[in-house]
């Protein structure tokens, strides 16, 4: 049997304030994300197979808010849940060219159970 996975939209009237706080935090987050891709390919360089440990991104995290202090204004946990989406690109990237295939349903046709 497939689950189906419902959704809710919803449209939020922030501030202006509130909006500014949004950007930046979206900003930080994609400049976190860029940031420990660019430091993990300068350790390890462009071809590396290597998959980078979670310390060791942690490591990449503490570094990059030590170089760039606009970081510590913003909320911690989406910075962490981009390095966390780092690490989750990199073992889907490996699981795809490692020559196994996990299929995700048991459905004869992907989306039509």
């Amino acid at each position: 049997m497939c689950d189906f996975i419902r959704g809710l939209i919803v449209k939020l009237h922030v501030t202006p304030e509130q909006e500014v706080e949004f950007k930046k935090n979206y900003g930080c987050t994609r400049k976190t994300y860029n940031e420990l891709l660019s430091k993990y390919k300068a350790e390890h360089g462009e071809d590396s197979t290597e998959i980078p440990t979670q310390k060791e991104l942690n490591q990449f995290l503490k570094e990059a808010k030590k170089e760039l202090p606009y970081l510590k204004e913003t909320e911690s946990t989406s910075l962490q849940q981009a390095r966390d989406d780092l690490h989750k690109s990199f073992n889907i990237i490996v699981q795809e060219f490692s020559g196994f295939f996990k299929p995700e349903m048991n459905c004869t046709f992907k989306g039509i159970c």
